[in-house]
């Protein structure tokens, strides 16, 4: 009897390299699936650009015509580079194919190929929707590589009733953003603290919105996400302070001015480093050109800030529910922030240096 196996994987404009992918990831489930007739994989699904359809097309044939595996299905989707939200969608869609064709254990992906936010996008929504043979061909010394297997992201709900699309595209965002510092943060560093907590938050904000898919809209209350989401806010209102006084010297023309601003707060709690934050942009000329892309961050903060504080003064204001679309927005801010500050080859490597816990640079 032929066991039915699926492969998905992304496509490669260099013709050696998806080769060398696909004849991997082929012997690895013949090798592992123990069949009679060698006929393992019954279906092989190719997430394309462009560009790596046209290079590859010829090829892929001529590959498999060789390979026991010549009467496998191949289903071809083709993604635009130019439109990203057009792309994930598709990725959403052929995975979600495969595993209503094919049990999960039976499913095969391949993350080695394509743009990185499309490997990212395959491998958060294979995680998604549970899927453990999530495999890629790393570098093992200079000129060595193996293929190994990828363990999935963990504590990530199924989520199949409202659709994967908008967890997937925000997951992916947040690693796009990270991945300029990903390989250097630290453990319990601040960025890695930042990471994880809104990281939390968009898994949260997508548990509740499916959660209230049975529940009527008036009993939604996203309060959970959103705390989540923006628990390090105030440690960064202080880390943006305590920067720019650290860096007055180098960056601001008028730093006789900020030392006057300072003295105006006689005690600096965190709305007052906001505020002089705020005021130190507005009102100086930064000499650093890359500082130039910061000048929004202190109204980011702020609207954080307020949206931090909501649940903590509901006593005052009468009890009040966080609404899907205000902790949406705390998610995108949140991701905005993290954008600009990764600008700025000077906030970043002061941020780094950052504890998550003291504040204190190490």
């Amino acid at each position: 009897m032929t066991s039915r196996y699926a492969v998905i994987t992304l496509g490669n404009i260099n013709e050696q390299t998806f080769g060398t992918v696909l004849d991997k990831i082929l012997t690895k489930i013949s090798k592992e699936k123990d069949n009679e007739d060698g006929e393992t994989v019954a279906h092989l699904f190719i997430i394309d650009t462009e560009d790596s359809y046209d290079k590859t097309n010829r090829m892929l044939s001529e590959r498999l015509l060789n390979n026991k595996n010549k009467n496998i299905i191949i289903t071809r989707a083709i993604i635009s580079t130019m439109n990203k939200q057009q792309g994930l969608e598709k990725i959403v869609l052929i995975v979600e194919m495969a595993t209503k064709l094919y049990n999960k254990e039976n499913i095969f992906v391949d993350i080695t190929n394509g743009p990185k936010e499309y490997s990212s996008a395959l491998y958060a929504i294979s995680s998604i929707l549970e899927i453990e043979n999530i495999y890629q061909l790393q570098r093992n010394g200079e000129n060595n590589y193996e293929y190994v297997l990828v363990q999935r992201l963990d504590k990530i709900p199924e989520l199949s009733r409202i659709g994967n699309f908008e967890i997937l595209y925000y997951l992916t965002e947040l690693e796009e953003t990270f991945k300029p510092v990903k390989d250097k943060i630290r453990d319990s560093s601040f960025l890695d603290y930042a990471y994880t907590k809104v990281r939390e938050g968009i898994i949260l904000y997508s548990s509740k919105k499916e959660q209230c898919t049975d529940e009527a809209q008036d009993n939604c209350d996203f309060e959970i996400s959103l705390l989540e989401t923006v628990r390090w806010v105030e440690k960064a209102i202080e880390i943006l302070y305590d920067f720019l006084e650290d860096k007055k010297d180098e960056i601001l023309k008028n730093k006789e001015k900020f030392e006057k601003i300072k003295k105006e707060y006689k005690r600096l709690s965190i709305t007052s480093k906001l505020k002089i934050s705020e005021r130190t942009f507005k009102d100086n000329n930064i000499k650093d050109e890359v500082l130039e892309s910061l000048r929004g961050i202190p109204l980011i903060l702020e609207l954080l800030w307020e949206y931090r504080h909501i649940p903590a003064h509901q006593s005052r204001i009468g009890y009040y529910k966080i609404s899907q679309n205000e902790a949406r927005i705390a998610i995108e801010a949140s991701l905005e922030f993290f954008r600009r500050v990764f600008t700025c080859k000077k906030l970043t490597e002061y941020m780094m240096t950052i504890d998550s816990s003291a504040g204190e640079k190490q």
